[in-house]
């Protein structure tokens, strides 16, 4: 029996390593026609790339050979246009400068115009500056007296209050050193009533001290 089942064990072996091997060998011949099929397949690209690549130089060069053409012309029209802008804007300057000289010699006339009333202005402003100072010195003048006068009442002022002052202050520095003298003769007393009393009981102590010191 077990010999039996031995002998079938390897038989379903050597089946299950055929059908692997089979397998394997379908693998790599399916592997080699998709190799193939690759191969072919590229080739195709490669030649319709050629194609696509020849065609794409072609149309490069007609598309640039138009743009040629077209920048060509659209050169000498902007050279047209550039040379009749260049006329205009010659013109226009001209004008503008003969705009220019014409105010020019306005603008000259107005500024002597000018330097005429300034003229005149300085020597009005000069003539209104001197009676302005003549003005000014009277006002200075009379203001100087009048600050002495009030300077000088001010400090007949400030004295008389400045004595009534000291006159009030010295009676109340009198008054306060009375009342000074008085807080320290009261305390000067109570300073003697506390020594004597501090030496009698120090002699009474001492006496006591001998006393028991004796006996």
């Amino acid at each position: 029996m077990e010999a039996m089942r031995q002998s079938w064990t390897d038989d379903r072996m050597d089946d299950l390593v055929k059908r692997v091997d089979h397998g394997f060998a379908q693998v790599h011949e399916d592997n080699r026609e998709l190799r193939r099929e690759m191969v072919r397949q590229g080739s195709e690209l490669r030649r319709e790339n050629k194609a696509l690549a020849k065609e794409f130089r072609e149309e490069m060069k007609a598309v640039a050979s138009e743009l040629r053409e077209e920048n060509k012309a659209m050169a000498g029209e902007l050279r047209e246009e550039n040379m009749a802008l260049a006329q205009e804007l010659r013109g226009e300057i001209g004008g503008l400068r003969e705009e220019i000289g014409s105010l020019r010699t306005e603008v000259g006339r107005e500024i002597g115009e000018l330097r005429a009333g300034i003229g005149s202005l300085r020597v009005k402003v000069g003539q209104e500056i001197g009676s302005l100072r003549v003005e000014v010195g009277q006002e200075i003048g009379s203001l100087r007296a009048e600050v002495g006068q009030e300077i000088g009442s001010l400090r007949a002022e400030v004295g008389q209050e400045i004595g009534s002052l000291r006159a009030e202050v010295g009676q109340e520095i009198g008054s306060l050193r009375g009342e000074m003298d008085a807080r320290f003769d009261a305390l000067n007393r109570r300073f003697d009533t506390l020594l004597v009393a501090l030496i009698a009981a120090m002699l009474s102590g001492l006496v006591g001290l001998a006393a028991s010191i004796v006996f």
